[in-house]
Parts: C-alpha cells; sequence; structure tokens
C-alpha cells in the first residue's frame, strides 16, 4: 500500500484508489482524503497526489456502503470539509445516517462525550433496535432536540476527534480530512 500519513494509528490500513472494495471494508481502514490548495492558494496538511480527492473519497465510501459497511467516522482539522464529506456521502448512499460529534460536545469541554454516544447511539444500533439522542443547542447553551436513528442503517459520525481510538467502536472505514 502506499505510504499514509505519520499521525495515522499504526495498527491502520491506508485505502488509495484503484484499492478493491474488499480491501477498504474491514475494521480499522484509514482513508486519508486529498483536500489540495485552500481556497487561498496555500497548500493543506494533506495535500499529496497519492492520496483519493474529496470526490474519490466520497465514491469509494460508497462502495463500501455497496459491500455492507455499516460504521463510518470522517475525522479531521476543524473546517476541513468533514459534515461536507458526510452530507455527500449521504446524497449518494440515501439509507446513510449522519451524527455530528457537534451534538455531543459542550462548550469548553476538553473532550466530546464519547460514553453518551456509545449509550444512545452504537449499543442500541449494534443490538438491532433504533436509537434515540439528544442533540445541544450551541447558541441557546442547553439540550436541544431528540433525534431518531434507524435500526439497520449504516451510520456516519463526523467531528474533530470523531475517531478516538479509546472509543470502542469497530469502525468499518475511517476517513480523515
Amino acid at each position: 500500500m502506499l505510504p499514509c500519513a505519520a499521525t495515522q494509528p499504526p495498527e491502520t490500513a491506508c485505502t488509495m484508489p484503484g484499492r478493491s472494495s474488499h480491501e477498504m471494508v474491514s475494521t480499522h481502514t484509514f482513508m486519508p482524503v486529498r483536500l489540495g490548495p485552500s481556497p487561498g492558494g496555500h497548500p493543506t496538511s494533506w495535500d499529496d497526489d497519492r492520496m483519493p480527492s474529496f470526490e474519490q473519497g466520497v465514491e469509494a465510501v460508497i462502495d463500501a456502503l455497496e459491500q455492507g459497511a455499516r460504521w463510518l467516522v470522517v475525522d479531521g482539522l476543524g473546517a476541513s470539509g468533514k459534515t461536507t464529506f458526510a452530507s455527500r456521502v449521504e446524497a449518494g448512499w440515501a439509507d446513510a445516517q449522519i451524527v455530528h460529534l457537534d451534538d455531543f460536545t459542550r462548550p469548553g469541554a476538553v473532550a466530546w462525550d464519547s460514553e453518551r454516544f456509545l449509550e444512545q447511539v452504537y449499543q442500541p444500533l449494534s443490538a438491532g433496535l433504533p436509537a434515540r439522542y439528544q442533540r445541544w443547542h450551541w447558541t441557546q447553551a442547553e439540550p436541544g432536540e431528540w433525534v431518531d436513528l434507524a435500526a439497520g442503517r449504516p451510520v456516519i459520525l463526523e467531528g474533530i476527534g470523531a475517531s478516538d481510538p479509546e472509543v470502542d467502536v469497530p469502525w468499518d472505514v475511517r476517513v480523515w480530512l
């Protein structure tokens, strides 16, 4: 396989364009996605022609969904396009459900509330049951509306720090932007 980023956890493998879907759909698959130069023309940390482009990454994730991937995570730097990437995947695979990490984070918190994610989202869905979690309203600094997730449909968790290795979720695909 082609070289991956230095920040990649050691137990992961990179997936590049031209790799088969079967190689991509395995627990701990890591796929860095090339963002290219920023709008201001400054190179990003992921401006590398060896990595798939944004659109190639979306296509690869949709291919993984076609092959049975159920747990996907999109992680990366602030304002790198995580929400846009997840939305593009959802547009190409209508059965996918996006969960935003911001709904599990509070202002001033050091880390996101992964325990609540596990209890309210991962555990019920893994057991084949529907899940329900409460969003956080950042502008009002209070709990918001409840979100229902259907059982048996793929989940895309997106946000900064979403692929934290301490969170016990067997991700089928991990994307770094």
